[in-house]
């Protein structure tokens, strides 16, 4: 399963540093109820945030790559 297909619940408690990444761009994905059942590409969509721009930002923030 790629970043793309992790809940956001999941995401954050792999790469906490994510939290950050979601602050700045101002989306609430931080402590939204929605967390534990929106993945990472359905956020983007929602936000209108390029995908790959929120990959590459969160990958960049956790030091990794998937």
């Amino acid at each position: 399963m790629g970043i793309r297909d992790r809940t956001i619940e999941e995401l954050l408690a792999e790469r906490p540093a994510a939290a950050h990444v979601f602050l700045r761009r101002k989306m609430a994905c931080v402590g939204c109820g929605m967390s534990r059942f929106d993945t990472l590409g359905e956020a983007a969509r929602i936000y209108g945030v390029p995908e790959a721009e929120l990959v590459a930002d969160i990958e960049r923030a956790a030091g990794t790559h998937s």
